[in-house]
């Protein structure tokens, strides 16, 4: 949702598009206009197949850009918000420079499906399927983004490989302050990171079911755990499998 709540974003994973809907008074949610690969259904064009299975959204705090996760595409797109609310294509980073995108010294970014920005702005976290969870430090005027670090199970990726096996088919993430949170639907399981003064990541503890060297919850508490949302002093998981939702209190400062 864009500032104010004015406009509504939302991806299409099946037709490699993001859409901006205006939300009216009575609730009613029109399309305003679209951006997709090949500018397919009279959407606007992106330069290259960098929204294919575009799944996760997250706006910095200003408003000024929009960030896509793209499953398919294996990359972290930068859309920059008009003051009109629409969209326009800037850039984008991806394993091996994917696409046309600027290439990653790591391939961290197969399966990209989870996205999240900072409260201040600085850094932006991704959440990817393939078993990663990667940091990149963010320019607040540009909105370009820098790798700073990663997290992959078994090494995945060139990543540095986590205590615990906890990410593996990583879905979904959420920041509060310094500290990062990723449901994994692979590894049925809730993984607490840090971020460091440069935005490094570091490891911090799990919860699951059957993960050694993670905290226990019942079995059917994270089975298939696929959405992480914050609310307050509390984390909502949402598991597939089991149907459950599951809350979880934020650990003391």
């Amino acid at each position: 949702m864009g500032p104010g709540g004015s406009d509504i974003y939302t991806t299409s994973f099946d037709v490699a598009a993001v859409s901006r809907l205006s939300r009216r008074p009575d609730g009613a949610l029109p399309l305003e206009s679209c951006l997709s690969d090949d500018g397919n259904f009279g959407c606007a064009s992106t330069p290259g197949a960098v929204l294919e299975g575009a799944a996760g959204l997250a706006l910095d705090p200003e408003g000024k850009d929009l960030y896509v996760a793209s499953l398919s595409s294996g990359s972290l797109t930068q859309l920059r918000r008009r003051k009109d609310g629409s969209l326009r294509f800037a850039g984008c980073v991806a394993g091996l420079g994917a696409n046309g995108c600027k290439k990653l010294p790591v391939d961290s970014l197969l399966g990209a499906s989870g996205v999240a920005v900072s409260s201040d702005g600085k850094l932006v976290v991704v959440a990817s399927q393939a078993g990663t969870v990667t940091s990149f430090k963010r320019n607040a005027k540009s909105g370009k983004v820098k790798f700073k670090s990663c997290f992959g199970d078994d090494g995945k990726g060139g990543c540095d490989a986590p205590k615990a096996d906890s990410i593996d088919q990583a879905t979904s993430v959420v920041l509060k302050g310094n500290d990062v949170y990723v449901a994994s639907q692979g590894s049925d399981s809730l993984t607490r990171m840090a971020l460091g003064d440069r935005g490094k990541l570091e490891w911090v503890s799990c919860v699951a079911p059957k993960v050694r060297k993670c905290g226990k919850v019942p079995a059917g508490a994270l089975d298939g755990a696929y959405a992480v949302a914050l609310r307050g002093k509390n984390l909502y998981v949402g598991a597939s499998q089991s149907g459950a939702l599951s809350m979880f209190k934020l650990p003391r400062k």
